[in-house]
């Protein structure tokens, strides 16, 4: 059960096209039951989200309260037989990596749902192999157009220390804003040389065709995504946690040239890919920044996380509604967010989260949107029964 109540200013003008509200209070409930025996188990879970309150509005209309949906109903099935094999039929949460590319987005109000089948294989600790073929749904109560997800993700932990996941994705986007078939390939490493100490990388290649409603004829996609992190964790006086972060997404230099070389994002939990606010989207844009955390006490958590923001290519920015970055050499700093979290949790399964985000935008985004600097400020209660 979440409650949460938000607060902004000039948001709106920079939202990125999430339908994530910024003013009101909001109720997120999910009811599941667990249950089966030997080799067959189900799982159900109910969900209702939506808004109180007249400030509660968006162009969209989703500050209307949503029905009772279904955000999860699967079957798990133990393959008779077969160690270590196993499928879930129904719709799931799928969540792989840090949830860059595919996740369940549980910061949302509603979250992603995935329609399919999911196929696992794991070997002891030292292999697990998903095979997924499932249909996209953006939420429990409203489906999206048509969207099929296809594809293999690999996770390996060859020694102590070390992780190595490898995907193959395939997504076919039926939208006539996009009518694309894109191929997603990627690497993701994680190694822990020392306990103190977590160094990742993750790079992926998509490419493929796509053609929106207003080209004549299909264009030629090949885009790039990498990101790579330092983590540090000791403790001086309370335990507290440092890290740097760098990650960028290719954009589209030249729109007329029917080549296609902005990353087109799959599903992935936004809050965690590009920040709090959630104010870009993960195409056309270079992040740099850092982390800092720590527990002031047992059940008392603080992070703060820096972003600053660049747009790669001399070309629309998705996330703003289209306005063109000056031309150049097509490097732009955008802009500066800010985040902060404090997280209590009183009780076991209960959290209390305080959180607020501000973002700074470059003096020509400023004037090319209308807007000054974004604030967002939210008071969260979660439980779990």
């Amino acid at each position: 059960m979440r409650f949460r109540a938000s607060t902004g200013s000039h948001l709106r003008q920079l939202q990125a096209g999430q339908d994530y509200l910024v003013r009101g209070i909001f109720e997120r409930i999910r009811l599941g039951a667990h249950f089966g025996g030997p080799g067959i188990s189900g799982h159900v879970e109910l969900q209702s989200s939506g808004a109180f309150g007249d400030t509660a509005t968006t162009d969209d209309g989703l500050s209307q309260p949503l029905p009772v949906g279904l955000q999860q109903g699967y079957v798990h099935i133990d393959i008779a037989g077969i160690d270590g094999l196993d499928v879930e039929l129904g719709r799931m949460a799928l969540e792989y990596g840090r949830g860059r590319h595919v996740g369940s987005y549980d910061f949302h109000d509603s979250g992603n749902a995935f329609d399919g089948l999911k196929l696992h294989y794991g070997v002891a600790e030292f292999l697990d192999i998903d095979g997924v073929a499932v249909q996209i749904r953006r939420n429990s109560a409203q489906p999206d157009e048509e969207r099929t997800l296809v594809g293999t993700y690999l996770v390996g932990r060859p020694v102590d220390g070390l992780r190595a996941d490898v995907y193959l994705l395939y997504l076919r986007d039926g939208r006539v804003a996009l009518r694309a078939e894109l191929q997603t390939v990627g690497l993701r490493m994680e190694w822990r040389p020392t306990g103190w100490l977590v160094l990742e990388t993750e790079a992926a290649v998509q490419f493929g065709d796509l053609q929106p409603q207003d080209y004549a004829t299909p264009q030629d996609h090949l885009a790039s995504s990498a990101v790579a992190t330092v983590e540090a964790s000791g403790r001086l006086g309370v335990p507290l946690r440092l890290g740097l972060y760098g990650a960028q997404h290719s954009g589209d230099r030249d729109a007329a040239d029917n080549q296609s070389a902005a990353w087109r994002p799959l599903y992935p939990s936004l809050d965690q890919v590009v920040g709090l606010l959630q104010i870009f989207a993960p195409s056309n844009l270079r992040q740099l920044g850092g982390h800092f955390g720590g527990d002031i006490l047992a059940s008392l958590a603080f992070d703060i996380d820096v972003r600053a923001c660049a747009s790669m290519a001399g070309a629309p920015l998705p996330a703003f509604g289209g306005p063109l970055v000056p031309a150049g050499d097509g490097w732009r700093y955008s802009g500066t967010e800010v985040d902060a979290r404090l997280t209590w949790r009183p009780l076991p399964h209960s959290e209390l989260l305080l959180a607020a985000g501000a973002f700074a935008p470059a003096r020509w985004l400023a004037v090319e949107v209308g807007s000054g600097p974004s604030r967002q400020f939210l008071l969260q209660w979660s439980s779990r029964f």
